[in-house]
């Protein structure tokens, strides 16, 4: 059988878990089941994907400088694009972002860039095509989707445990999988030695110490 193409047929999906009828639309709902399917698609689906970092809702984009932060000891801000959710690297996603020193507000990103017109980021974004989700993705969606909307179907204690038990087996399935397609990056950087202790006594290091940020 082919994979969901679209919004109904991930409800659909969520809807077998609780052993429900399907339903045939959620942008013009008609029914309490189509409604309720409605209320909780998106904001399960941006929540899955702010989660954790999925490669087919990453990518990276310069986004333009907004000016200089009217109070902020940052001197330049970059703004956001419409869709995204979760920033997950500044400039080259080989250096982690505990080692990047900014702030985000509002859709902005502050930063100090030496007053550069843009900034090369890389973001979660608001993908919500689905015939891009990968099977793993759709699985736990639906399960995810099963499990908020059940409360209002059932109350079932029973079918309630089998959906959590089958989200829990999910999220070992997908985060191993999406680990298979992203590489594993090497970072030059120990929590050790950045709050300043001597690793074979864990004492604090004598004399000043600075954490290695990179602007």
């Amino acid at each position: 059988m082919a994979l969901p193409t679209s919004k109904v047929g991930v409800c659909n999906l969520a809807l077998d878990l609780l052993k429900e009828k399907p339903i045939s639309d959620i942008d013009s709902p008609t029914t309490d089941v189509e409604s309720l399917c409605a209320r909780w698609y998106d904001v399960a689906r941006t929540a899955l994907i702010q989660s954790r970092n999925w490669n087919f809702a990453t990518k990276s984009q310069a986004i333009s400088r907004g000016g200089t932060p009217s109070v902020s000891i940052y001197v330049d801000f970059y703004t956001f694009p419409n869709d995204y959710l979760k920033l997950t690297a500044i400039a080259t996603p080989r250096v982690p972002l505990s080692r990047r020193d900014y702030r985000i507000e509002d859709g902005k990103i502050l930063i100090d860039n030496g007053g550069s017109s843009t900034l090369d980021v890389w973001f979660a974004f608001d993908n919500s095509t689905v015939a891009n989700f990968p099977p793993l993705f759709t699985l736990l969606l639906a399960a995810r989707l099963a499990l908020a909307i059940t409360f209002k179907i059932t109350a079932k204690p029973s079918v309630i445990k089998e959906v959590k038990e089958f989200i829990l087996a999910l999220e070992k399935e997908a985060l191993a999988f999406n680990g298979q397609e992203r590489p594993p990056t090497r970072f030059e950087s120990s929590r050790i030695v950045n709050i300043g202790l001597f690793p074979r006594t864990l004492q604090q290091v004598a004399g000043p110490h600075e954490f290695d940020f990179i602007p």
